[in-house]
């Protein structure tokens, strides 16, 4: 079965070439996910302005209505997550939601998302290359 889960991501304008283009004119073996923000720049009393009366969140809110517009015109599949503003409990709520997408689609396919093998040879590779870091720091640092 030719199925998994790969998460790209980017902002504004950025995604409006390779990306944008292979997810439009390329194998529609995908889904995609939006997510919206309605508030702009919680940090700033004043959004920043990137001409008279355009703020950088209209800017991000057009390229997102735009791309999502240009994808569903060439039959691609979408959801849009819309959260008020970016802060602490929003990210947490969008971890949350996507570790928890993650195990159900594991089951779906029947593969168990938590028993990670490869992960686990990763990090005794890792371990080894650290240890043999260690052993020639510590042989340099006696001379």
């Amino acid at each position: 079965m030719n199925t998994g889960l790969a998460v790209y991501g980017n902002k504004g304008s950025t995604d409006q070439h390779a990306y944008v283009q292979q997810l439009r004119d390329g194998v529609n073996n995908f889904f995609i996910t939006f997510i919206e923000v309605l508030q702009d720049r919680a940090s700033e009393r004043t959004p920043l302005q990137v001409e008279p009366g355009v703020t950088s969140g209209d800017y991000l809110s057009g390229f997102l209505q735009g791309t999502r517009s240009a994808l569903t015109d060439s039959g691609r599949e979408s959801i849009t997550l819309t959260i008020q503003k970016v802060d602490a409990e929003a990210i947490g709520k969008l971890i949350a939601l996507y570790e928890r997408a993650v195990g159900f689609y594991g089951q779906l396919v029947h593969i168990n998302a938590y028993h990670q093998p490869g992960v686990e040879a990763g990090k005794k590779a890792a371990a080894a290359v650290l240890e043999l870091q260690g052993k020639v720091m510590g042989a340099l640092q006696a001379h």
